[in-house]
C-alpha cells in the first residue's frame, strides 16, 4: 500500500492554554475535524499528563481510522515554547481528505 505520511512541528503555539492541556477538549476536536474531513474514526483515546515542576501536563491524543490514523502530542511546559506534534498516515487515494483534515486542526 502506498501511502501519504504527514507530520507537523509546531512551537510557540498562541491558541489557549486547554487545547495543549485539556485531553477531552483536544479529542473531540481531532474527532469532529476527521469527520468533517469525511474519514472513519473506529477508536479514540487521549491522555492528559500530570503537571510537574517545568509547568501544566501535555496531552497525546489519538484517532484510529479505518483509514490509518491521526495523533496529535502537546508539550506546553517546554520552556515557553508550548510545542505540539501532529501526526497523520493515510492511504494515497484518500490523502486530499487527511490534508483537510490536517489544515483544519491548526491549533497554532
Amino acid at each position: 500500500m502506498q501511502g501519504l505520511h504527514l507530520t507537523a512541528d509546531l512551537t510557540d503555539c498562541r491558541c489557549d492554554n486547554a487545547w495543549l492541556t485539556d485531553a477531552p477538549r483536544l479529542l473531540d476536536q481531532c474527532v469532529q475535524h476527521v469527520i468533517g474531513a469525511g474519514l472513519q474514526p473506529v477508536n479514540q483515546l487521549a491522555h492528559a499528563f500530570p503537571a510537574s515542576a517545568q509547568g501544566p501536563g501535555g496531552v497525546t491524543a489519538t484517532v484510529l481510522l479505518a483509514e490509518s490514523h491521526l495523533c496529535v502530542h502537546t508539550w506546553p511546559e517546554q520552556a515557553g515554547e508550548r510545542y505540539v506534534f501532529l501526526r497523520h498516515f493515510v492511504q494515497l487515494r484518500i490523502a486530499s481528505r487527511f490534508v483537510i483534515c490536517f489544515y483544519r486542526l491548526n491549533i497554532s
